[in-house]
């Protein structure tokens, strides 16, 4: 057995491989339910990923002024909690921003005010 024989084989680096640009077709399927979030939170992680975790907030059914003041807090239940790469997400920040700007210069229904007054994470400050 020669010594060619012998090595394993190992792998060629990426630069050597075949590569091929295709287009991406994005598939949302009919069954996938669409979500409503009023809170987002992100967490950066150590190894870089992001984690971005969608909630949705439900106000009780009050209907009394003592029922009102009883309330002592909302909860809000996590719908959808979603990894990302630092690429992606720097490219989602990018899209929303756009789309963002875009949907404002059309409609003008975005209060900028209560985008100040609401912390950087999209919390309430308070």
């Amino acid at each position: 057995m020669s010594d060619a024989e012998s090595q394993p084989e190992v792998e060629k680096p990426i630069e050597n491989r075949l590569m091929k640009e295709v287009p991406i077709s994005h598939i949302i399927p009919a069954e996938l339910p669409l979500l409503f979030s009023d809170q987002m939170v992100v967490k950066g992680q150590e190894d870089g990923l992001f984690v971005l975790y969608f909630f949705q907030t439900r106000p009780p059914i009050a209907v009394t002024t003592e029922q009102v003041e009883a309330v002592e807090k909302i909860d809000a239940k996590c719908v959808a909690q979603i990894i990302v790469t630092p690429q992606q997400m720097q490219k989602n920040i990018a899209a929303m921003n756009t789309n963002f700007q875009r949907q404002l210069s059309k409609t003008g229904k975005v209060r900028l005010e209560q985008v100040a007054e609401e912390g950087v994470d999209g919390n309430d400050k308070n």
